[in-house]
């Protein structure tokens, strides 16, 4: 799934590697995970079409989701076993955050894992 809605390319706009992200997507357009793959899968795979969400719990969804990524690709994604999770620390947005009405405190991969149980 990390794969298929291309979550190894998310960049927290506050992480620690953002300057650099916003740095390289000047030079050439950015291949990142955009807010439409997140109400893909609050849509498509979790909750449905009606199912209650909003705009900022898709925007919140995307940045819980930040870090989580795979392993044995190229440049900064050359890290871990080749397609096995690997949670990348510097590319997850930091903070707690809201996602249908819940507040997820836990940071790093911890965050990811309660907003994934939880929708």
């Amino acid at each position: 799934m990390i794969a298929l809605l291309d979550n190894q390319y998310s960049v927290g706009k506050d992480s620690e590697l953002a300057p650099r992200a916003a740095q390289r997507s000047a030079r050439q357009p950015a291949r990142t995970a955009s807010d439409t793959r997140r109400h893909e899968i609050l849509e498509l795979h979790t909750l449905g079409v009606n199912g209650g969400y909003t705009q900022a719990d898709v925007t919140s969804f995307a940045q819980i989701l930040t870090g989580r990524s795979i392993g044995g690709g190229k440049g900064r994604l050359a890290r871990g076993l080749a397609g096995r999770f690997y949670f990348r620390e510097n590319l997850h947005e930091p903070g707690a955050k809201t996602c249908l009405g819940k507040n997820y405190y836990e940071g790093g991969p911890r965050q990811g894992s309660a907003g994934a149980a939880a929708v």
